[in-house]
C-alpha cells in the first residue's frame, strides 16, 4: 500500500504485507514440539514473511492505520485528506483508530463519482427494458438512451466537476445544465431557451453556444439537435439528476481529487512484480522500492541506485533510460 501526497502527486509512505511464507509453507508438516523444529523457528523469527494477522481483507486497512497512526511520529505529517471510492470502508477503520489524534476528511474521486452517472442511466434503461414511455416508444433504439448518449453524459457529468473544483454551486448548475443541453424541451421553447444554462465562453463544450457565438459564417455547424433525447426523458431522468447533483454527495469531491495516481504506481509496480505469478514478501519489497524511487525521482534514480551499489552505469544503460519518461534523476549521476 502507498500513500500519495494530493500536492506534490508524489509517493510520501508505504508498506507490504504478506500472509505467507516460503518458510513457514515448507516446516508446516514438522512436529510443532520437537527440538528441531524449535530451533529452526527461534532462528527464522527474525526473517518470518509473515506480517499480517488476520484475513487477506483486512489486508488494506491494517497498513493505512499503521501508517496515518505513526505519520506524526515516522514523517512528521498528518493525513488529513483520504482519497477513496464511495464503498471503501478502509476509511472508517483509519477514522476510528485516528479519534482523539486528529481528524481527517474522506474526498471522493472524481472518476468513481463519474461513473455512478454511466450506472445510474444503465440502470434506468436496464429497470425499463421491454416497456415503453409515455410517449409510447421504448427507451432504447434510434434517437434513445443508447450507449453513446450515455457516455456523453457520463463524460459532461465528470468534466463539470473538475471545472468547478472548489464551486459547489457551479458543479450543480453545471449538472443541470447537462440536462437541460441533453434532452429537447417541448417544440415552442427556443433553443436559447434550452441552452440558457450551458456555458457561452470560448471554451465551451456546448456546440449550440459555439455556432452560434464563434463560428464564422463559413464554418461548417456542429451542433445537432436530433442527437439531443426526446422531451419524454425530461421527467423520466429528473430524478437522477437531482440525487446525482445533491450538495452532500457533491461536497465529498469538492476538490477534484482522483486515484490516477495511485493507478500509475500500480501499474508500474505491477511491470516489475506480475500479479500473474506468486511472488515472495522479499521480491515485492524490492518492486516496491524500485517503483517509489522511479516514480518520485525519474528513470535516472536506477542508475543512482546501481551506482551506490557499487556498479558504474555503463553507456547502453544511460542511453536506454533517456528513452524512458521522468528522466529526472540522471544528471544528477553524471555529476557523481
Amino acid at each position: 500500500m502507498f500513500i500519495i501526497s494530493v500536492l506534490t502527486e508524489e509517493i510520501l509512505d508505504y508498506t507490504v504485507k504478506s500472509v505467507i511464507c516460503p518458510e513457514c509453507t515448507a516446516h508446516k508438516k514438522w512436529d510443532k514440539q520437537s527440538n528441531e523444529y524449535l530451533k529452526w523457528k527461534l532462528r527464522h523469527n527474525s526473517v518470518c514473511e509473515i506480517n499480517h494477522d488476520g484475513s487477506s481483507g483486512g489486508m488494506e486497512a491494517q497498513p493505512a492505520v499503521e501508517m496515518f497512526t505513526d505519520s506524526i511520529k515516522k514523517r512528521k505529517l498528518r493525513y488529513t485528506v483520504f482519497v477513496g471510492d464511495g464503498d471503501s470502508s478502509c476509511f472508517g477503520t483509519v477514522k476510528e483508530s485516528l479519534s482523539g489524534i486528529y481528524n481527517v476528511e474522506k474526498e471522493e474521486c472524481v472518476g468513481h463519482v463519474q461513473k455512478r452517472m454511466g450506472s445510474a442511466l444503465r440502470n434506468f434503461k436496464n429497470d425499463h427494458k421491454g416497456k415503453k414511455l409515455a410517449d409510447g416508444k421504448p427507451v432504447v433504439g434510434k434517437g434513445r438512451l443508447t450507449e453513446r448518449v450515455i457516455n456523453s453524459m457520463q463524460n459532461y457529468y465528470g468534466l463539470v466537476i473538475r471545472e468547478n473544483k472548489g464551486n459547489l454551486q457551479g458543479m450543480k448548475d453545471g449538472i443541470w445544465a447537462i440536462y437541460y443541453h441533453m434532452i429537447k424541451s417541448d417544440d415552442n421553447t427556443p433553443l436559447e431557451e434550452q441552452h440558457k444554462f450551458c456555458p457561452k465562453d470560448k471554451q465551451t463544450w456546448c456546440k449550440f453556444w459555439h455556432d452560434k457565438l464563434f463560428a464564422s459564417k463559413n464554418d461548417k455547424k456542429t451542433y445537432d439537435e436530433s442527437k439531443c433525447l426526446p422531451p419524454v426523458f425530461r421527467n423520466e431522468l429528473k430524478n437522477v439528476f437531482k440525487r446525482l447533483s445533491d450538495d452532500n454527495q457533491l461536497s465529498r469531491c469538492l476538490r477534484g481529487l482522483t486515484h490516477n495516481q495511485n493507478e500509475a504506481i500500480n501499474c508500474q509496480l505491477w511491470q516489475r512484480c506480475p500479479k500473474t505469478h506468486f511472488c515472495g514478501k522479499r521480491r515485492v519489497v524490492l518492486a516496491v522500492c524500485e517503483t517509489v524511487c522511479v516514480f518520485n525521482t525519474g528513470a535516472g534514480s536506477t542508475a543512482l541506485l546501481i551506482k551506490n551499489c557499487g556498479v558504474q552505469p555503463g553507456i547502453n544503460m544511460i542511453k536506454s533510460l533517456k528513452k524512458t519518461r521522468n528522466f529526472a534523476f540522471i544528471k544528477c549521476c553524471k555529476k557523481n
